[in-house]
């Protein structure tokens, strides 16, 4: 997969799906993104039918753009993390099924619950830090900090929340909570309306310091022109785009 990181050799894929007649095809973040940008070149994905997405948050307006590409394939949604491996699933067809962060239902030995910072379980539909335990997880880090409680429940550091049908949906991580005076506010929602806005490409919602309130919400916004802060794994850089609002702020 190493020849898609530049971008520049999207097309050099679609051929191998299309020559190989690959059935399932797995996109990571960054690949997911190069796929949506060729919808021209979607007539090399007519032997796929299960595509697989995993790694990190896709967006519903991501899903819209694939399903064009492959409108008859199966998309299957994947969580988990290094310390437990695979948890959790989703499946679908239709689009308007998708929501963003969705990572639908726990595998088989799998158990999950959302607790706000008191270690309680929240109500559904309320967001809460996501806790996993299961018999194959790993035994713990030697470095100090809460991961694996007493109760062997693992802290994924996750936020999420349990929707009307059941399905996890994952909307933040606690680290990532920006603290307005007494309120605590998730970016994701932020950005989900300002990606919303004529010429926006991508938009990020960081916190930057405030001398009465604590922090403030900054909104980073990249134009249909701009180049995105990617980690090498195609997440968003997070920390660095912090630091450079902070830096052009003055703060």
């Amino acid at each position: 997969m190493r020849i898609t990181v530049s971008g520049k050799e999207v097309k050099r894929v679609f051929d191998i799906i299309e020559a190989e007649r690959c059935d399932v095809v797995y996109l990571p973040g960054y690949l997911l993104r190069d796929v949506c940008s060729r919808p021209d070149l979607s007539d090399k994905f007519r032997y796929v039918k299960n595509i697989v997405l995993s790694g990190e948050r896709i967006s519903r307006s991501a899903v819209t753009e694939l399903h064009k590409i492959a409108p008859t394939a199966s998309l299957h949604c994947y969580y988990g993390t290094t310390e437990t491996g695979g948890t959790a699933s989703y499946t679908m067809t239709d689009p308007s099924q998708w929501e963003d962060g969705i990572i639908g239902s726990p595998f088989r030995g799998v158990e999950m619950k959302l607790v706000d910072d008191n270690g309680c379980v929240v109500p559904k539909g309320e967001s809460g830090e996501l806790l996993i335990r299961c018999a194959w997880r790993f035994k713990g880090y030697k470095t100090k900090g809460l991961v694996v409680d007493d109760l062997n429940w693992f802290h994924t550091g996750d936020a999420a929340f349990l929707r009307g049908d059941d399905q996890l949906v994952i909307n933040g991580r606690k680290q990532e909570l920006i603290s307005i005076g007494t309120s605590k506010f998730l970016p994701w929602p932020i950005e989900e309306v300002l990606r919303k806005c004529p010429g926006v490409e991508n938009a990020f919602a960081v916190g930057v310091p405030d001398p009465r309130l604590k922090q403030v919400v900054c909104a980073c916004v990249v134009s249909k022109s701009g180049v995105q802060p990617l980690l090498a794994s195609g997440k968003i850089d997070r920390q660095e785009i912090s630091r450079t609002a902070i830096g052009k702020l003055g703060l």
